[in-house]
């Protein structure tokens, strides 16, 4: 399963997924680092198919969940992020949020919250 996609770099994840972080240049996964200081131009994208427990990232192009997000959603720049539910609380500075439920507070600054 792959769970995100780098340009000139690729890394995937066993199915059982608890928590995705990205900050800057390092990816922590379920507690595993990925750094991508090699890489000058970066395009990120998240696949999730299952459940995870919270994603916390500061800059992607989409984040795709197949399934619920248990917990909460915590973005500063995101292009779109499509998920079934979400447990908890979403915050989003950039971008817009396509959910069919989402139980706790949403926000964002700059972006559209849609029911799909």
């Amino acid at each position: 399963m792959d769970i995100f996609n780098i340009k000139h770099n690729s890394a995937s994840v066993g199915s059982s997924i608890s928590s995705i972080t990205i900050k800057g240049n390092n990816i922590t996964i379920n507690g595993k680092s990925y750094n991508t200081n090699d890489i000058v131009e970066k395009n990120i994208s998240i696949v999730v198919t299952g459940n995870c427990n919270n994603i916390e990232v500061d800059c992607c192009d989409t984040i795709q969940v197949q399934g619920d997000v248990v917990r909460n959603v915590e973005c500063v720049n995101v292009d779109k992020i499509h998920v079934n539910g979400i447990g908890g609380d979403v915050t989003i500075t950039n971008g817009n949020v396509n959910a069919m439920q989402i139980n706790g507070k949403c926000r964002t600054i700059n972006g559209d919250i849609n029911h799909v």
